[in-house]
């Protein structure tokens, strides 16, 4: 990745915090003010940025590794099913072994302890890479197989495609929730972070697990807290994000959202229209919010 590219990295900790309709807002507003921006919709196993999607291609088929055994050579030795660390080979004694295709992870662990040379390789396909339109605004995503449990490689995948072939000046990189090793990563090519949360307890203790993870990387962080309004209480919640932010270095501002209810049937719906609509209180809080960035990255 060219090192003038600025990455602003999208967190969320839970789910449902309304992430990607802040992030997605915020890269189409960027690329509305005609900045060279492209959206990374990195959540794989549910990249909702589609439904807003004028149009959608694939443009790389992820393939992992999975052992073929040529039972002309194979002994029946089973060292390839004692070093399987997912136990996804089986086999009786001194028959060829065979394959648990949804344990496998694809390590070739197998074919590098072969003795015989009785294990090929073959492949099947885990993910997919695919380019979206929005407008102005190139979305590129990640999205994994149904049924297949590697989100974390697929997303990996994901990011080395982004650095190796988008070449924009600006990555907007929406992570899926949690706090896994892509998080880190995202962490560790981002120059500023946005951490969206929610005034609910859940939002305050997956808050916490962010930015104690961004202590690692100290990252420039805006707090966004999304929904505000939508449960009684969320004063006293605005407060508890507040006391966290203040002892923290990294954190450049708190930004509260609040909550709309058309916003969330517009989302659901893919309507970008309501979503960017001007009139509404959401769409001023995030035109600020996208200005806010564009300063950022002009200082």
């Amino acid at each position: 990745m060219h090192s003038n590219v600025q990455v602003i990295g999208v967190l969320g900790g839970k789910g449902g915090t309304g992430k990607t309709t802040i992030a997605l807002s915020i890269a189409y507003l960027l690329a509305k003010m005609k900045h060279d921006v492209v959206y990374i919709d990195a959540d794989v196993d549910n990249p909702s940025s589609k439904v807003f999607m004028e149009q959608v291609e694939i443009v790389k088929e992820l393939k992992a590794f999975i052992p073929s055994i040529d039972t002309r050579k194979c002994t029946g030795c089973s060292i390839c099913v004692r070093n399987c660390p997912e136990n996804a080979l089986v086999a009786p004694p001194g028959r060829p072994p065979s394959l648990i295709a949804e344990l496998c992870n694809g390590c070739t662990i197998c074919k590098i302890v072969c003795p015989h040379d009785a294990v090929k390789e073959d492949y099947r396909i885990m993910g997919y890479i695919w380019r979206g339109k929005l407008k102005d605004l190139v979305v590129i995503g990640g999205e994994i197989v149904p049924g297949d449990e590697r989100s974390p490689l697929v997303a990996h995948l994901l990011i080395d495609y982004v650095k190796d072939n988008v070449k924009n000046k600006i990555l907007l990189v929406d992570c899926p929730p949690g706090a896994g090793s892509i998080i880190s990563e995202v962490l560790n090519i981002s120059n500023i972070v946005l951490v969206i949360t929610e005034p609910t307890p859940m939002g305050i203790h997956d808050l916490k697990l962010v930015l104690d993870l961004n202590k690692r990387f100290k990252r420039q962080c805006i707090i966004v807290v999304n929904k505000v309004g939508e449960f009684d209480g969320w004063e006293s919640f605005i407060r508890e994000v507040w006391e966290i932010a203040k002892g923290l270095p990294f954190v450049y501002t708190l930004t509260m959202v609040p909550y709309d209810e058309v916003v969330h049937t517009a989302y659901s719906s893919g309507d970008l229209n309501k979503l960017m609509d001007e009139k509404r209180p959401f769409y001023r809080v995030i035109n600020s919010l996208a200005r806010l960035v564009e300063g950022v990255f002009n200082d």
